[in-house]
């Protein structure tokens, strides 16, 4: 979210080959996407930047400008519309816009989108659908003594999330 936590990030993970997530909230943070694509560059890592819900395409391709860096993934998560049907509207139009204007792998995000576990699993098999490279999905943790990490009415259970990530890779392979 902003510069002490990159430098935590520096000290404490100096492993190549992490994701740096910028998320939905940051993603016109131009000082925040500077640093990262900084660090990034200089140690290899991939940034995952997420859309903000209330951003256009074009100004996510303008946030993605500022990373100037070649391994960066964009994440579309819903936009706020008119619709209260789930949390925020899918824009699943955005994802072959977003591949063809930047060059970058686009994934989607449809536990944030749903906001709800019995919308996900429609929404993550439209996103492959779509044409998403792949997907960010809250899974409940396993153990019980683990503090939850995830937004508990968004995420699946791990035994419905193998059934999902099974029939994606079925729609996938279809599609190719």
């Amino acid at each position: 979210m902003d510069k002490k936590h990159l430098d935590y990030v520096i000290n404490h993970y100096p492993e190549k080959n992490i994701i740096l997530q910028i998320g939905s909230r940051n993603m016109q943070n131009f000082e925040l996407l500077k640093l990262v694509s900084s660090y990034s560059k200089e140690y290899g890592n991939t940034v995952l930047l997420k859309r903000g819900f209330g951003n256009t395409v074009d100004e996510m391709c303008g946030a993605r400008d500022y990373l100037q860096h070649d391994n960066v993934i964009l994440c579309e998560r819903g936009i706020r519309t008119l619709s209260d049907a789930s949390r925020f509207t899918l824009d699943l139009s955005a994802v072959p816009v977003l591949q063809q204007k930047t060059g970058c792998r686009v994934i989607v995000d449809p536990s944030h989108a749903a906001g709800e576990r019995s919308l996900v699993s429609g929404l993550a098999r439209a996103g492959i659908a779509a044409g998403a490279d792949g997907l960010e999905i809250e899974v409940k943790s396993m153990f019980a003594k683990c503090p939850r990490k995830c937004d508990e009415a968004q995420a699946l259970p791990i035994d419905e999330f193998y059934v999902l990530a099974h029939v994606c890779e079925d729609i996938d392979k279809i599609l190719k």
